[in-house]
């Protein structure tokens, strides 16, 4: 007899839908099929779909609010909103090492969802301990190539200085650990240069014309030479421009493995803000650029040109983020971990867009390969952790900022009316949400050691 048997479900894979049966046994999947024993808790999907639990490649929690808290807020509300596994920054004015130790003691304490590392490369010294966080569990690294300089001291980082020659260092040291360098790809040089012009305008469309498209593009583009030069895989997080898949289409063609992840925040709305009740919330980098740049990611999607979603998901509140009511003072974040499988299923798999098996590629399976939690997260298959989503694609609810598992009192899609969401979140094999209600207590969830990229 298992543990736990979902019945009725059709079950979804990065392949194929199809009915069947899922037997749990402890942590793991046992047995997918028809004609399954029975189990000692019988749950009925009741001809729902079975999903495997959302990974969200791309956080940053306790960075404007109490670290402690925001990981038991966070990881209850990824929970709520299908995704059991995330991976959060490390990212520290501290050595990398030291950053490292400290969060992961209060992640270990505090999470209730499972999770993992990737880091932000800052400084010299955090270029050398690659060799010590792969060890550790660490496969993916961050250049932040939009905070240098006088930018990277606008949010309080001195003497960061990431140029060409400190990624294609750092690009060569991470190949050599078989990890995965990601880029936040905007030059900042282009950036500061035209960026006063547009000082006197609050709208969001004015944060998109001071960082415009090809400020990303170039960086993009150079940082896809760099990699193909050394040699190395390239992962783009939060890619926000249009042309970012013809962009890296040329790389592609030649066999170097560039991988684009975009966020719901550029799929479901853009810098006109007309679905937004407060647009200006929307402040956040890279940009929320044009609907034609909106059209062409939800093409992309369409088509496979993006690996992985991701959040970028951020918390402050709503008295700190409005602050005078001018963009050029707001704080660039918004909390979104709790909706991205649900904004993907409502605006994207109920419109036509994409199917349910491209979710569970853009939503698990491929963050899972391309960051090295594969297969024991990311697959519906037998010998996988239990990580487990039922859906219902009719179930419609209202986003209430009131009514949030996260730490801020703000939601950047405050009203909007989202059809398809999850009813029941299973984590390695214990029932975690169910009826929206969180039931598992901080500190259960689990880190997991990222080692060698499966791409």
């Amino acid at each position: 007899m298992s543990d736990v048997v979902i019945r009725n479900g059709k079950v979804v894979t990065h392949t194929d839908i199809f009915e069947a049966d899922v037997a749990i046994e402890g942590e793991k999947i046992a047995a997918i099929g028809k004609g399954i024993g029975k189990g000692k808790r019988e749950i009925d999907a009741g001809g729902k779909y079975v999903m495997p639990g959302c990974i969200d490649p791309h956080t940053h929690i306790g960075l404007f609010v109490d670290m402690d808290g925001d990981i038991k807020s966070e990881t209850g509300a990824a929970l709520a909103g299908g995704t059991t596994t995330i991976l959060h920054c490390l990212f520290s004015k501290s050595p990398i090492l030291e950053t490292y130790k400290n969060v992961k003691a209060s992640f270990d304490k505090h999470a209730r969802s499972d999770f993992g590392f990737y880091a932000a490369l800052l400084y010299e010294g955090d270029v050398k301990s690659i060799d010590e966080l792969s060890e550790k569990g660490v496969n993916s690294y961050k250049f932040l190539l939009a905070y240098k300089g006088k930018a990277a001291e606008s949010i309080g980082l001195k003497d960061v200085n990431i140029d060409n020659g400190y990624l294609y260092r750092g690009m060569e040291n991470i190949k050599k650990n078989g990890g995965v360098p990601m880029i936040h790809a905007e030059n900042t040089e282009l950036i500061f240069a035209i960026e006063d012009r547009f000082k006197n305008q609050n709208l969001l469309r004015t944060w998109a014309d001071a960082r415009p498209n090809i400020a990303e593009e170039i960086d993009l583009y150079v940082s896809c030479k760099i990699a193909e030069e050394v040699g190395s895989v390239l992962y783009q997080v939060h890619s926000s421009v249009g042309k970012a898949p013809e962009i890296v289409r040329e790389f592609r063609e030649r066999g170097n493995k560039v991988f684009l992840e975009t966020c719901p925040h550029y799929f479901v709305t853009d810098f006109e803000g007309k679905n937004l009740k407060s647009p200006l919330l929307g402040k956040i980098n890279p940009p929320i650029r044009s609907p034609k740049d909106r059209e062409m990611i939800v093409a992309g999607l369409k088509k496979g040109d993006y690996n992985c979603i991701g959040t970028d998901t951020c918390n402050s509140m709503y008295k700190a983020k409005w602050a005078d009511g001018n963009i050029w003072n707001m704080i660039l974040d918004f909390s979104s971990i709790e909706y991205m499988l649900p904004l993907v299923l409502s605006e994207l798999v109920n419109k036509g867009q994409i199917s349910l098996t491209d979710a569970v590629r853009l939503t698990s399976y491929n963050s899972a390969k391309i960051h090295g939690l594969y297969p024991q997260k990311g697959l519906m298959a037998a010998g996988s952790d239990a990580d487990i989503v039922v859906v219902d694609l009719d179930r419609t609810k209202n986003i209430k900022a009131k009514e949030m598992h996260s730490w801020s009192d703000y939601s950047l899609y405050e009203g909007w009316k989202i059809k398809g969401w999850p009813v029941l979140t299973m984590l390695r094999g214990k029932v975690v949400v169910e009826n929206d209600k969180i039931m598992t207590e901080p500190g259960s969830g689990k880190f997991f050691s990222c080692k060698g990229a499966h791409n």
